[in-house]
C-alpha cells in the first residue's frame, strides 16, 4: 500500500503505514538536505543489519513531516526474537555512548521498540506528536501522527 499523503496539519495520517525503504526515501528523501540525510541513514541501517539483533525499523519524527528543517531521523529499532546469548549485544547497542555515536556518525536518534510478549509495544507511544510540534502546524494538542515500518 502506497504511503499517503501528508495531511493538512503537516504530519502522516495516524496509523502505522508499512512500506520498503525506497517508498520512504521518494516520499520524505527528497531535496539535497534530506537527500544528504538519507544516505546518511542508509549507512546507519548497514551497521544495524551487522549486529543482526533487529528486523524492522519505525521510521518518526520531523523526517516524516512536512517540516522543511530536518537534522536527523528518528528511529525505532525492533528487536528478532532475542535469545539468551543475545543478551551482551543487545545490551551494547542500547548503551547510551553507543546511541550517541551513532547520532554523531549517521543523525539518527535510535530508540528501541519491543513487541508483546517480550515487552510493551511503543507503535501506539510513536504517534503523539509533541506539543510543540503540534502547535507549529496548528494541530489541535492531542492530534496523532502515522509512522513509517520498513523491513530490515
Amino acid at each position: 500500500m502506497p504511503i499517503p499523503p501528508i495531511t493538512e496539519h503537516g504530519y502522516l495520517p495516524p496509523g502505522v503505514h508499512e512500506c520498503s525503504l525506497g517508498e520512504a526515501q521518494g516520499y520524505f528523501g527528497v531535496g539535497p538536505a534530506r537527500e544528504r540525510l538519507w544516505q546518511r541513514f542508509l549507512s546507519y541501517l548497514e551497521r544495524i543489519r551487522q549486529c543482526g539483533l533487529f528486523v524492522r525499523a519505525i521510521i518518526d519524527g520531523r523526517f516524516v513531516s512536512a517540516d522543511d528543517e530536518v537534522r536527523d531521523i528518528d528511529v525505532a529499532l525492533v528487536p528478532r526474537n532475542l535469545l539468551a546469548e543475545d543478551r551482551d549485544s543487545f545490551r551494547m547497542m542500547t548503551d547510551p555512548q553507543v546511541k550517541r555515536e551513532l547520532y554523531e556518525d549517521f543523525s539518527v536518534k535510535t530508540y528501541f521498540a519491543t513487541n508483546p510478549p517480550v515487552g510493551q509495544d511503543f507503535t501506539e507511544w510513536f504517534q503523539n506528536i509533541k506539543t510543540k510540534d503540534a502547535s507549529r502546524f496548528g494541530s489541535p494538542s492531542d492530534a496523532r501522527k502515522g509512522i513509517l515500518v520498513v523491513d530490515l
